[in-house]
């Protein structure tokens, strides 16, 4: 019973990942998979900031720059 709360108060304080976020994530990996890992942090964020426009955007944008940045090391 302790784990068990001790796991509810982790998951309502952790940063939590929804589908936007995830969908943003696969995005930015993809983006540099097909080239876009010749850009640098600005264009990064540029390019899912104009992805997002179109999407849940602070969770996907926030996705999309960290599969990019993952995807590029």
């Amino acid at each position: 019973a302790v784990f068990a709360a001790v796991g509810v108060i982790l998951m309502l304080g952790a940063d939590r990942k929804d589908t936007g976020y995830w969908a943003g994530y696969t995005d930015g990996q993809r983006w540099v998979h097909e080239g876009g890992y010749r850009a640098r942090d600005e264009s990064i964020t540029t390019y899912c900031r104009a992805q997002a426009a179109t999407q849940r955007a602070g969770t996907f944008e926030h996705g999309c720059v960290d599969g990019a940045r993952n995807a590029m090391k």
